[in-house]
């Protein structure tokens, strides 16, 4: 049992965050909990929270870092993992700066960033763009094409520091809270929350954040009539479109397309993420309970 100032509900909160990022193998600070912990509470707050469950032995803490029993090796693991990020933010910034050079390209962003610089070495550089209206289509032939020429784009033979262009949504569709799996989503709300703008014009990442929270809206049920060229862009890329893209349409969470959003990930892991998540839930929270 946790002897806390704090309630119940407050503690399983902490926990959460704790929980999920150890299946990514990384430890955060109380600042890093703090900044995902959807309450009103304070850092010295959600800080004492953690020495709460520290002085419980539910969690441990060392240099600052927080973690899971037996997971101290997570440390090392993140500084190694600081290391690499370093390097391939360099390169996702380079290539962000040529990206916004095209007219439909209004926001990029870093993606499955789950934690601080916390990229593998073997990963691929996964980006998150946001086009203007009527310029989706376009704007995925540009970038992705662009990235061809440079030979940067990933294969299922090499993947590190290449660039992966997998989803791409229009300033019309910036709520992604309909694309969550039913019955929670925890892997969707922290990639979410984990964007790192490296491009953004005027208020369109402000206009993001806001689009995500609160109530949802209804989404309008309007078919965006697309100009000459992005109908020629279309049908370009749905031409050429792999047949394992083709294929996991309609059939899996990970791929969606239409003409306000391009969501193209063939082998998508959230359900499992989700069950890991709730299992590891589980076991922790009979201890405190």
């Amino acid at each position: 049992m946790v002897t806390s100032n704090y309630n119940l509900e407050l503690l399983e909160k902490v926990l959460e965050i704790l929980i999920f990022y150890d299946l990514f193998s990384f430890p955060p600070t109380a600042w890093e909990i703090w900044q995902h912990h959807n309450t009103k509470l304070s850092f010295l707050e959600i800080e004492s929270i953690c020495n709460d469950l520290v002085k419980a032995g539910v969690i441990l803490e060392k240099e600052g870092f927080y973690f899971l029993p037996q997971r101290e090796d997570l440390i090392v693991t993140r500084k190694k993992r600081y290391n690499y990020s370093v390097k391939k933010l360099k390169k996702a910034y380079f290539f962000s700066r040529l990206f916004s050079r095209f007219t439909g390209i209004k926001a990029i962003a870093a993606a499955n960033y789950i934690g601080s610089h916390n990229w593998r070495l073997g990963s691929d550089i996964d980006l998150f763009i946001i086009t203007k209206k009527g310029y989706l289509w376009r704007s995925r032939l540009y970038c992705a094409g662009l990235a061809q020429l440079l030979l940067s784009r990933p294969t299922e033979k090499k993947k590190r520091d290449k660039i992966c262009l997998s989803f791409y949504v229009s300033e019309e569709a910036l709520d992604l809270r309909d694309l969550e799996l039913a019955g929670g989503d925890p892997y969707f709300y922290y990639w979410r929350q984990g964007l790192l703008p490296l491009y953004a014009s005027g208020d369109i990442w402000k206009k993001f954040i806001e689009a995500n929270k609160g109530e949802k809206k209804q989404r309008k049920g309007e078919i965006l009539k697309l100009g000459f060229w992005e109908n020629i862009a279309k049908k370009i890329q749905l031409k050429i479109m792999s047949p394992r893209l083709q294929g996991a349409l309609g059939n899996s969470s990970g791929v969606l397309i239409n003409d306000n959003i391009l969501k193209l990930y063939v082998r998508e892991r959230r359900q499992e993420f989700r069950d890991k998540f709730n299992l590891k839930k589980y076991e922790i929270f009979k201890t405190i309970n």
